[in-house]
């Protein structure tokens, strides 16, 4: 097990920078759904690209080339795919995997 110093830490939150996760409330749907329906919702919304990767405990992490895009959808908060609801946040340090900080958008 190596020991992971400060400057690698702030390496790897200056890289999440443009990221944005979100989390579905229940089962989610496939993958490849999840991202051809995000792709065809955030055409034309977008000025630079996105990446999608499947993340911790059923999430996803969205890595975005233009700060602004990331902003945008963000703003937007939800999504609604194949029946079922992905809400989306900025990437933050205090992100909590298996909630993604779910509690706090409730209210």
């Amino acid at each position: 097990m190596g020991i992971c110093t400060k400057e690698a830490i702030e390496r790897e939150v200056e890289d999440l920078k443009n990221t944005a996760v979100g989390f579905f409330l229940g089962q989610r749907p496939r993958f490849s759904l999840i991202k051809s329906s995000l792709t065809k919702q955030w055409k034309g919304r977008m000025v630079g690209s996105v990446i999608v990767f499947l993340f911790a405990y059923g999430g996803f992490e969205f890595d975005f080339s233009d700060p602004s895009d990331r902003d945008r959808i963000v703003q937007m908060g939800k999504f609604f795919i194949g029946g079922r609801t992905i809400f989306i946040r900025k990437w933050v340090r205090t992100i909590h995997e298996g909630t993604m900080g779910l509690k706090n958008m409730a209210q």
